[in-house]
């Protein structure tokens, strides 16, 4: 509501706006720990395969989508990784050659067809994923 027509704010104490549903004030309570160890992460995956949320965190750069990625090699495990950039995609597929890449002009919905088990994309690829009602997300492991 603050925005003009040319983009500048009205309000000039608005640093960003939050496209996400993520709020800082939420609190989420966490009743079980993983180990740092990869049986933790295997753990994990098993818990998020019984449909209970799991939530893995660790600092930038510690490995935790290529942990997550190198143990999914498994055909039943069925893994959407989302990444923020372009360049993220195409060093993963280099990493990781068993997962489909989506970023550009490569069509989601294409690769979904396929029935793809690994599958790593940008935001903006999930954006579309999510509004297609014909593909049915509830049996993956979603890593963002």
């Amino acid at each position: 509501d603050n925005v003009k027509e040319d983009g500048v704010y009205e309000d000039s104490d608005i640093e960003k706006i939050n496209y996400s549903n993520y709020y800082a004030n939420d609190i989420y309570e966490v009743n079980q720990y993983i180990s740092e160890t990869p049986t933790g992460a295997m753990d994990a995956i098993e818990r998020a395969l019984r449909g209970q949320t799991v939530g893995f965190f660790s600092p930038t750069g510690s490995g935790k989508t290529h942990t997550f990625a190198d143990i999914c090699k498994d055909d039943n495990i069925k893994v959407l990784v989302i990444l923020p950039l372009q360049s993220n995609v195409e060093q993963f597929v280099k990493d990781f050659p068993w997962f489909w890449g989506a970023w550009g002009k490569k069509s989601i919905n294409k690769i979904m067809k396929k029935k793809a088990t690994k599958v790593v994309m940008t935001w903006n690829k999930a954006a579309q994923l999510a509004k297609n009602k014909d593909i049915d997300l509830n049996e993956y492991i979603i890593i963002a």
